[in-house]
C-alpha cells in the first residue's frame, strides 16, 4: 500500500463524519450482497456550518433485477452496481447539484466508481475499509480530491455506544 497523506474537510467535524459513516453503514445494510455490502452518503456543505445528504445509495442490482448479486461460485455478478454509481444514478433524479459535495462510503472506491466521483466534482472522500489497490486513492489524489480514512474502531465504537443505548431502561419506557 501506498503512503497516502489524508485531510479532513475543513468544515466537517470529526463528530459529524461519523455520524455519515454511519448513515452509510446503515445503508450498506439495505443491499443484498452476501459477501461485500458498501452504502455511500453525498453530503453538501451549506457555507453555515450545516451539512445536508443529497443522495445515498448501496452495491445492488438494476431495479426490477433479480436481487442476487454473486454467482454460485461468490463471485460478483455482472452488471451489480457500486454504492457510489447508485448514489450518482439518484442524484440525477433530483434537483441536487453534486459540485463541491463530499462523499461518504464504507469502503474505499474502485477505478471505475473514481471516475464518477471526479466527473461529479466531488472535493472530498471518506472511507472506512481500505482497497488493497490504492491506484484509485492516487488518481483521486491527483485531480485535487482530498481523502479521509475513518478508523474502523471509531465507528465499532460508535455502533456499541448506540447499541447500548437501546438497551437502556429509559430508551426503552413507555410513553403516554
Amino acid at each position: 500500500m501506498s503512503v497516502i497523506k489524508f485531510e479532513e474537510h475543513p468544515e466537517i467535524k470529526m463528530r459529524h463524519a461519523l455520524m455519515f459513516m454511519s448513515e452509510a453503514f446503515s445503508i450498506a445494510e439495505t443491499s443484498h450482497a452476501k459477501d461485500l455490502k458498501v452504502g455511500a452518503v453525498l453530503v453538501k456543505t451549506l457555507g453555515d456550518g450545516t451539512h445536508r445528504v443529497i443522495s445515498d445509495g448501496y452495491n445492488g442490482t438494476e431495479p426490477g433485477e433479480d436481487n442476487c448479486c454473486e454467482n454460485p461460485d461468490g463471485t460478483t455478478k455482472e452488471g451489480v452496481l457500486h454504492a457510489e454509481r447508485n448514489v450518482f444514478r439518484k442524484l440525477l433524479k433530483s434537483n441536487e447539484n453534486s459540485m463541491g459535495s463530499v462523499l461518504f462510503v464504507t469502503r474505499s472506491p474502485c477505478d471505475g466508481c473514481v471516475e464518477y466521483i471526479i466527473d461529479a466534482g466531488v472535493t472530498h472522500v471518506y472511507f472506512c475499509e481500505r482497497h488493497k489497490d490504492d491506484k484509485p486513492l492516487l488518481r483521486l489524489l491527483s485531480k485535487n480530491v482530498a481523502l479521509c480514512q475513518i478508523d474502523k474502531q471509531a465507528m465499532r465504537d460508535r455502533f456499541l455506544s448506540i447499541a447500548n443505548r437501546i438497551q437502556q431502561d429509559k430508551f426503552n419506557e413507555e410513553t403516554v
